[in-house]
Formats: C-alpha cells, sequence, structure tokens
C-alpha cells in the first residue's frame, strides 16, 4: 500500500532514527503519541525495509589485519600467563586458545547501517517527493476544472442578463417607427374611419413588416380616451387564421391631444396580415372583441 506515511518530517525523522540506532526513552514517547494521532501507522514499515536493505545489499567487512594480530597476540600471552600461575589460582589451565573468526568490526558495522538508513532514506525521500508531486497535480487539475466550471456558470449568467437588459431596452415607438420606415418589406397603410363617434375625425397609418413581426400605429385626431372606463385595442386579421379569432395587438389610450404612436405587441406571429382594425373595448381589453365598435380598419390594397 503506497502513501500510508503522514507528511509529517518529525515523525518521519523519528522512524529514520529507530531504523538506524534506535530511539532514546523521550523519542520513543514521541514516537508513540505519534501512532496514537495516526492509528493506521505501521511504525514498524520503515525499520523493516532499513533491515532487508543492511541484509540484502551489504556484506560483511573482515576484521583489519593488523587489529586481528594484535587480538591473537594479545590472547596468546594472556593465556600464557594464566598457564604459568600456581595451580588453584584459576581455571586457566582447562582452557585452550580458541581461533577467532572474523567477525565485523563495530564501526565497520556501523557503516552498513549509515549506507543502509542513507539509501533508505533517499527512497523514502523520493517516494514521498513523488506522491506528494502526483497529489499536487490532481490537486491543480481539480481547481482547474472547478474554475472552468465556475467560468461556465457566469457566462451563461452574463448571457441571461444581457438578453435581460436586451428586453429592457426595448425601442421607443419613435425608434421602431424610424427602424421600419427604412427597411425592405415595410408597409404603410392609412386608416380608414368607421362611424364610430371615436373615430370621427381619426386619421394617420399603420406601419408593418411581416418578416420582422412588428409594426407602429400612429394616430391624429381620435378621440382621447379615459383607461378607467374603457381603451382601444388592435386586431390583425391573419389570412392563415380563422376571421373569427384575429390576433390581439394589445391595448393602448389616446391622450387628450388625440394624437399616438403605438409599437404593435402581436400575442401571436403572424404570417399574412390582410386587415389591421381598431375596436372600442372595457378596460385591459377582451380575448375575443364582439366587434359591436369599430373605430379604424386599415388594409393592404384598399
Amino acid at each position: 500500500m503506497s502513501a500510508v506515511l503522514p507528511d509529517d518530517e518529525r515523525l518521519q525523522e523519528l522512524l529514520a532514527l529507530r531504523a538506524v540506532e534506535g530511539l532514546a526513552e523521550h523519542e520513543q514517547r514521541e514516537l508513540e503519541h505519534f501512532s496514537t494521532r495516526y492509528p493506521q501507522l505501521d511504525t514498524d514499515a520503515l525499520e523493516r525495509v532499513a533491515a532487508s536493505l543492511a541484509l540484502v545489499g551489504l556484506e560483511r567487512e573482515p576484521m583489519p589485519a593488523a587489529l586481528r594480530a594484535r587480538v591473537e597476540a594479545d590472547a596468546a600471552a594472556w593465556l600464557s600467563q594464566r598457564n604459568s600461575a600456581p595451580e588453584g589460582t584459576g581455571k586457566a589451565s582447562a582452557q585452550r586458545v580458541v581461533e577467532l573468526r572474523p567477525r565485523p568490526a563495530p564501526a565497520t558495522a556501523w557503516g552498513g547501517w549509515l549506507a543502509a538508513a542513507a539509501t533508505l532514506v533517499l527512497a523514502v525521500v523520493g517516494w514521498l517527493q513523488v506522491d506528494r508531486t502526483a497529489q499536487e497535480r490532481e490537486a491543480l487539475a481539480a481547481r482547474q476544472a472547478a474554475l472552468e466550471s465556475a467560468v461556465s456558470r457566469l457566462e451563461r449568467s452574463l448571457a441571461e442578463k444581457d438578453a435581460a437588459l436586451d428586453a429592457l431596452q426595448e425601442p421607443t415607438a419613435g425608434e421602431l417607427l424610424a427602424a421600419l420606415e427604412g427597411r425592405p418589406g415595410t408597409r404603410v397603410l392609412p386608416w380608414s374611419a368607421t362611424e364610430d363617434p371615436a373615430a370621427a375625425e381619426a386619421g394617420g397609418a399603420v406601419v408593418w413588416n411581416g418578416e420582422a413581426q412588428a409594426g407602429v400605429m400612429r394616430f391624429s385626431g381620435l378621440q382621447p380616451n379615459d383607461p378607467a372606463e374603457w381603451q382601444y385595442q388592435l386586431w390583425i386579421f391573419d389570412a392563415a387564421r380563422d376571421e373569427r379569432f384575429p390576433v390581439d395587438g394589445g391595448v393602448f389610450d389616446v391622450g387628450p391631444d388625440g394624437e399616438a404612436l403605438v409599437p404593435i405587441r402581436a400575442s401571436l406571429p403572424v404570417g399574412e396580415a390582410v386587415l389591421f382594425a381598431i375596436t372600442v373595448e372595457r378596460p385591459g381589453g377582451v380575448v375575443v372583441s364582439s366587434r359591436e365598435r369599430i373605430a379604424l380598419v386599415a388594409q393592404p390594397g384598399a
């Protein structure tokens, strides 16, 4: 299992010391404290690895020849002295010289352990660096993905706000009229007054562009209305629809001077407009007009 060693320099130092030369009593207590903090921590793993490295990768070094000769000479002299001593002064007479077997001197043994420790530390440090680099790459990738997601949400939000602003910034009737007058396909149809008293002196025209689905009505001499009592309402007769159900073009009011410039707000798309009619309706308009009071009409080709 990889990446089980916590990223704690002091802990790593204690484990390395324990593997190389052992711990003092206070250091052992400190390591036990880490074991409590990290219940999954395998404190013996590092020591096992160090021991394996020492056993597998290192060879015992023989005792230096000069040292060996000196030890053997000292041993022979000591035995000779013991053998020449009076009987009963010791048990050396029953002993014999035993040939010393080569064994690693303490210094050379520590040299092997230190080499193992150095190798082990390098391996552990390298492993930690690789593991840390991989974790950092994963963290950066996650952070980048989060930022890209946030940017996408922000772009969508900005697009929605732009659309809302465009809707709020609807052109005025004058701006719309100017735009339609210079646009191909725009038709200007003069109003024809009926016998309704509201239109006795009325005139003007309706400007409509079927491709743009937009239009403006211009009125003069139309009877002013009280919006609390009644309102004017536009109806657009479409060649593709039943004439009993013309398209509602919206309600509007006329001020005291009888002048009005009103944008058309068709409730449905209009295929081919064949007749525009202004009726007098109750406040707020109606869904289906009784057509009892038709004030003005405008018709292509009339």
